[in-house]
């Protein structure tokens, strides 16, 4: 009759072991808990986007700035041939335009 009540003989568990179990443990229910508030943050981004679209926000940047104007090619290109005419004793210092030469 005693044997029936005799608990099984188990070998005790390290502290080592134990803790590194905790350890585990504790990691899952972060990475859990950060997946969890990463979709309900995105959940809320996405409900407050959609309210202030109905308001009439822009969100789209193709729509924010007016179209490129054909003049400013044309500009730059004016630009580029101006620079190309001025003295190579400009670029002395690194490369970039100065105001005044040294010379």
């Amino acid at each position: 009759m005693s044997d029936f009540f005799h608990k099984a003989a188990r070998s005790p568990v390290s502290r080592k072991r134990r803790f590194g179990r905790l350890g585990f443990i504790l990691l899952i229910v972060a990475l859990a808990a950060l997946f969890l508030e990463h979709r309900r943050g995105e959940r809320a981004l996405r409900m407050w986007k959609t309210k202030m679209e109905a308001q009439g926000e822009i969100f789209g940047p193709n729509k924010l700035w007016p179209p490129a104007n054909p003049a400013s090619r044309q500009f730059s290109n004016q630009l580029a041939e101006a620079v190309g005419r001025l003295p190579m004793t400009l670029n002395k210092f690194a490369g970039s335009l100065a105001g005044l030469s040294l010379d």
